[in-house]
């Protein structure tokens, strides 16, 4: 059965989320993992996050069969590339693949390099950069490169507690709807409460003669939709698929689809490519 994050990883991956989303420009993230499987699933997260914010996820990983790895993944760092200079792309380093001593020698001196010319770093890199450390380095980090360490904006540790393989039960609190649908729902956590009280608020603003939460599906608009309405559409939409809530986050798609229609009459380039995500 596929794996998939706990009510725990997902608090740890809106943690995550929202320090990326409040940041402009340079920012730094240690995470330690000890499970591929896991950090697959938060660099595929990654990868639609930031394609939601109109750019793409660099990657860099480590190639144990390249003599230079080093001297050119340090190229890479700090002289960018123009393709991603001009997407002020976020870079997603990964070293936690090859663990033996070799490797770890290697990702030392990497962190060490980076440690010295961190000013240039910042410079050319005016985005974010995750780094994928294996587990051993949270123990070492903050000695071996403490002007990185002491600028980071998150560090978090990746670990077989925030993995979920087997399916929850359903239990009986599933409702007849879901059932009907073949939903599996969970339990939202009460971190992700705020979004969802928020898109409420939206939703009763934006229709007249709101009835409830399912209102929406009125096509009477008297609120003109704007992009942040749309981003705020695909967190509450990402909420409710995570945990399962299928047809609630169908009707939020829909809603987010319609409004990005609206959008893209305004002739933006943006809008087209807003109604391009939310379909």
């Amino acid at each position: 059965m596929g794996a998939r994050l706990n009510s725990k990883g997902e608090e740890v991956w809106q943690d995550l989320r929202q320090h990326l989303d409040w940041t402009d420009g340079f920012a730094l993230v240690f995470l330690f993992a000890s499970n591929v499987t896991l950090t697959d699933i938060f660099r595929q997260r990654l990868e639609r996050f930031f394609i939601g914010k109109t750019t793409r996820l660099q990657e860099i990983y480590f190639q144990p069969e390249q003599p230079d790895w080093l001297e050119q993944t340090m190229l890479k760092l700090l002289k960018r590339d123009e393709k991603w200079q001009l997407l002020h792309a976020p870079v997603w380093i990964a070293l936690h693949h090859s663990n033996d001593q070799v490797a770890l020698q290697q990702y030392r001196q990497l962190l060490l390099r980076l440690n010295e010319r961190r000013d240039v770093w910042r410079s050319a890199y005016p985005a974010p950069m995750v780094f994928v450390l294996p587990e051993v380095f949270k123990r070492e980090i903050a000695g071996l490169v403490p002007d990185l360490w002491s600028i980071r904006i998150l560090a978090e540790e990746l670990d077989n507690s925030l993995l979920q393989v087997e399916p929850l039960s359903t239990g009986g609190g599933q409702s007849r709807e879901g059932s009907r649908l073949g939903e599996r729902r969970f339990q939202i956590p009460e971190t992700q409460q705020v979004i969802l009280g928020e898109w409420q608020r939206l939703l009763q603003k934006s229709e007249s003669g709101s009835g409830g939460w399912f209102s929406f599906l009125k096509r009477k608009s008297v609120m003109q939709p704007r992009r942040e309405h749309l981003l705020l559409a695909e967190r509450v939409f990402e909420v409710y698929r995570r945990y399962g809530w299928l047809s609630e986050a169908r009707q939020v798609a829909e809603k987010m689809l319609s409004w990005a229609r609206q959008l893209n009459q305004q002739g933006k380039p943006e809008a087209l490519r807003d109604v391009s995500v939310s379909l």
